[in-house]
């Protein structure tokens, strides 16, 4: 959204996943309100884990002005939870997972807990390949939509395998709270983000929906 807000030429065609982005707190926090003065890890600012930090936080009254947000790379937040570095975090699959595999902390919320149908990775083109190869990039667009609805967790698991080195724990956990059906972005759904968007300051115009969501080809 950022992008396109600052003028590149791209589209969203189509979602990541859905959900699969989880609250996981240091096994002493019980409630979001013991959340206060901790500090907690985040991939980026502009991302829907800022957004879900701050839904879970506004569940005890608090902001983000009362804890202390830090930006990490995922692969370091369930080794920096375990070291007492933070005391919680949200990133994308399947590092959730890890973090609770190691015994390192547990999960305070589910995305759909806090925001039902949350929106969070999606699929990008640039309106160069939509424009000069429209043929390719609808065939592209349709098989990966087919390809998310043909993936249950069972084959979600066996390709996770082959680009993962993650145990067989870890991705069961992992596909506890992931699914790739109905990958079209609705907007109803993405209205929703755009005015978490504006209520949580990561930005005063994104970009609305017809302008940056491609849905048909």
């Amino acid at each position: 959204m950022k992008s396109k807000q600052e003028g590149i030429g791209i589209k969203a065609v189509a979602l990541g996943h859905h959900d699969g982005n989880v609250i996981i707190v240091s096994n002493d926090i019980d409630t979001a309100a013991d959340l206060k003065g901790k500090t907690f890890a985040i991939p980026h600012r502009q991302s829907s884990h800022n957004i879900l930090l701050n839904d879970a936080l506004a569940t005890a009254g608090l902001t983000v002005n009362d804890v202390n947000v830090t930006e990490l790379a995922p692969t370091e937040m369930p080794s920096a939870l375990a070291s007492g570095q933070i005391d919680g975090y949200c990133v994308a699959e399947p590092f959730g997972a890890m973090g609770v595999n190691l015994g390192a902390g547990k999960v305070l919320f589910t995305s759909e807990e806090l925001w039902e149908n949350s929106l969070c990775c999606g699929l990008v083109l640039t309106d160069k390949f939509i424009d000069e190869r429209h043929d390719d990039a609808k065939s592209f667009v349709e098989n990966y939509k087919k390809a998310g609805n043909s993936l249950d967790k069972d084959k979600a698991k066996a390709t996770a395998k082959k680009y993962f080195t993650q145990s067989d724990e870890v991705l069961d956990i992992s596909l506890q709270w992931i699914s790739y059906n109905n990958l079209e972005i609705t907007e109803e759904e993405y209205n929703t983000l755009a005015e978490k968007v504006k209520e949580y300051g990561l930005s005063d115009n994104p970009p609305t929906y017809a302008e940056f969501v491609k849905n048909d080809f």
